[in-house]
């Protein structure tokens, strides 16, 4: 298979001075692009480290949380480069909270960042992009998010915004040459081995840890989903140490009852919940056809 490359194209990523971000940056700026390092805080650091290896890019150091923010973020890679790409919202923020422990502030906090801060961004790069006849959009999400996670529940909460915003512009999105994905990442990070409730204080397991999860094994299928032969729009890639796997949506058949009675519905949750053909669900529309197929279904065993 050819090598894909990413020649005259620029790419923006967020929270990019270290970790995952500076990952993808490294991988895709390798590969040709050029790159918009956007982050609060050591983004001028991590743009000299680039162009140490020949890789293209420039500092910007504009906070998405407010949406004037994020016009300034895609402002800086128009004006510098003449042009945007791709945009990868990596930016993020984690405390392990259990709801109790929470206060609105922490709340608000990590809701702005990430599920406001990837808002902001999405709209004004969809703005530019789609004027332009084409994109590439990969939003960042979490596991915890699809899965649950008790301790983690404004961070969960967030991400499932940011899974929720991937499916609904992804839709929007398409007819205009603009693909947008996201991914579930987990990588030996800052963020994650100390913010998680996973604290590693151990060296030796720290080094470890650290060899098995790195976060240059995140960037391979972003680098997909940021190609101009990206095959795919709406979908969540969970991806750790070498793993990548599509986390999808389904529904059950279900049961159908025209009269609306708790006690039959109660007689028939085991059909209910059955996972016999269960259906991947790609929007809201085809839930509906779903739906139609299931009760005809219901009424022909039936007879």
């Amino acid at each position: 298979m050819k090598e894909l490359r990413f020649n005259g194209q620029v790419a923006i990523i967020t929270g990019a001075a270290r970790g995952i971000g500076f990952a993808h940056a490294k991988l895709l700026g390798s590969r040709g692009a050029k790159i918009v390092i956007n982050d609060i805080a050591g983004a001028k650091e991590a743009v000299e480290k680039l162009k140490e290896m020949g890789i293209e890019a420039v500092a910007d150091e504009n906070n998405s949380v407010e949406i004037q923010g994020a016009k300034n973020i895609i402002d800086t890679a128009v004006n510098t480069f003449g042009k945007l790409d791709i945009l990868i919202n990596n930016a993020g923020v984690n405390k392990a909270l259990v709801i109790d422990e929470e206060s609105e502030d922490k709340f608000d906090f990590i809701m702005k960042v990430n599920a406001y801060g990837t808002r902001n961004m999405c709209k004004a790069a969809y703005e530019y992009m789609k004027n332009q006849g084409y994109g590439r959009i990969i939003n960042t999400t979490s596991n915890a998010a699809m899965y649950g996670a008790g301790n983690l529940f404004a961070y969960s909460a967030s991400k499932g915004a940011v899974y929720a915003m991937t499916r609904s512009l992804a839709l929007s999105a398409e007819p205009y040459g603009i693909k947008v994905n996201a991914i579930a990442p987990a990588a030996a990070t800052v963020m994650a081995m100390q913010e998680s409730g996973f604290t590693v204080t151990d060296p030796e397991i720290l080094k470890q840890t650290e060899r098995a999860m790195p976060t240059e094994a995140i960037s391979p299928i972003v680098a997909i989903l940021a190609s101009n032969e990206c095959p795919v729009t709406g979908k969540i890639f969970e991806t750790c140490a070498g793993r990548v796997n599509e986390i999808f949506v389904g529904t059950t058949m279900g049961y159908y009852d025209p009269t609306f009675t708790t006690e039959t519905y109660f007689e028939h949750l085991d059909d209910i919940r059955s996972r016999e053909d269960y259906v991947v669900v790609d929007d809201m529309m085809s839930a509906n056809a779903i739906m139609e197929v299931a009760i005809k279904r219901q009424y022909s065993k039936q007879k």
